[in-house]
């Protein structure tokens, strides 16, 4: 048995704490975002290094071409 004042206080809902997770999640985005865009220039880097040099003297399409 309780009296309504004590279940009321025991039934009532428990406010959270707000934890402030807006500096935190902002941060891990930028820093995820950066290292993704630095991985995808690297990788394109790379692919650029290995074509050929015709390639870039835009000689290659002349075999291609008659």
């Amino acid at each position: 048995m309780m009296c309504a004042a004590c279940f009321r206080e025991s039934t009532a809902p428990k406010e959270k704490t707000k934890r402030d997770w807006f500096v935190l999640s902002v941060t891990v985005q930028l820093v995820l975002g950066l290292i993704g865009l630095w991985l995808t220039s690297y990788f394109f880097g790379r692919v650029l290094l290995e074509l050929p040099a015709g390639f870039h003297e835009g000689t290659v399409w002349e075999k291609v071409l008659p």
